[in-house]
């Protein structure tokens, strides 16, 4: 099958022809389903992907970190990203965008090691759960079973494979690491503990 290619915040990304129109509407801000439960071949997952999602880092939900706030855990990861960076000119920046995949265009050009990235992401879910008791309580409500950000055009952060693929069905056949997921069942781990 030929891939097709999608102009998204400046990026240009291939995607299976199936999965461009999920991601035309993901960005169209027109997707209603952005979360499903997925009967893989090693029991049920959440998989989730969009703005729509609580799970996901373009969720509207403000977080505070060190006194600033900001209107999403995406906005503060690429302000963070940015300031490690010595970037403060696109720091600043991302913090006046008005969506969090706005801010992420912003922070395209800036790169972090894999251990920082899951560091200052981990940050910012830490600050956006703690601070939103419903989006706790909903993280909290998915019990033992595997988070899945079905992302067909992040393989670090995703699946690697789309919200609606039958390729989620087998864990084996995933091109991503699903390091968002990893991070999401981490916290509730730690928030499914009592003080």
């Amino acid at each position: 099958m030929v891939s097709d290619k999608l102009l998204i915040g400046g990026q240009r990304f291939s995607a299976e022809p199936s999965e461009l129109r999920s991601l035309q509407l993901r960005y169209g801000e027109a997707v209603t389903r952005s979360q499903i439960e997925v009967q893989t071949d090693q029991g049920p997952v959440i998989c989730f992907y969009g703005r729509h999602s609580p799970f996901s880092n373009f969720f509207l939900a403000p977080v505070e970190v060190s006194g600033k706030t900001f209107p999403s855990s995406e906005h503060f990861y690429t302000y963070r990203k940015c300031q490690l960076s010595n970037r403060m000119d696109l720091a600043f920046h991302s913090t006046k965008a008005k969506y969090p995949v706005q801010a992420t265009a912003i922070g395209r050009p800036v790169k972090l090691e894999d251990d920082m990235r899951l560091e200052v992401m981990r940050t910012g879910l830490t600050a956006k759960f703690e601070q939103n008791d419903d989006l706790k309580k909903h993280l909290l409500e998915t019990g033992n079973k595997m988070l899945v950000e079905a992302s067909p055009i992040d393989q670090f952060w995703g699946s690697g494979c789309g919200l609606h693929s039958e390729t989620l069905k087998s864990l084996s056949k995933w091109s991503g690491w699903n390091e968002m997921g990893k991070l999401l069942m981490q916290l509730r781990s730690e928030f499914a503990v009592p003080n």
